[in-house]
């Protein structure tokens, strides 16, 4: 019965990471104004996130999209991977949330 638990325990942790895959994080380090919207206007997510407020995108879904107030004030990150600030402070941007296209952003 011992070695059940333990199975089961291993099997469920070697899983997660593969179904984790394209997983997108944004994380605020200031103000801004985030608008997350599939390509038929349906809203996701939109607020204006504060220092230290974290989404995670609910799924991976290639139609999304997130406008931003101030991408300065935004990291995004895929699968642990932190992504380069796309655009300076005050300066809007409209980007792909497609986890291929995020990947081939610096």
């Amino acid at each position: 019965e011992s070695a059940e638990p333990g199975k089961t325990g291993a099997t469920t942790s070697a899983a997660a990471p593969a179904s984790a895959k394209g997983k997108v994080v944004i994380r605020a380090t200031g103000a801004c104004w985030v608008y997350i919207h599939d390509q038929k206007g349906k809203v996701v997510f939109h607020k204006t996130m504060h220092k230290g407020d974290e989404f995670t995108v609910p799924e991976q879904r290639p139609d999304l999209v997130m406008e931003l107030g101030n991408p300065a004030a935004l990291e995004i990150v895929i699968d642990g991977r932190k992504l380069k600030q796309i655009a300076g402070a005050g300066q809007a941007r409209r980007i792909s949330l497609d986890p291929k296209e995020l990947a081939k952003l610096p």
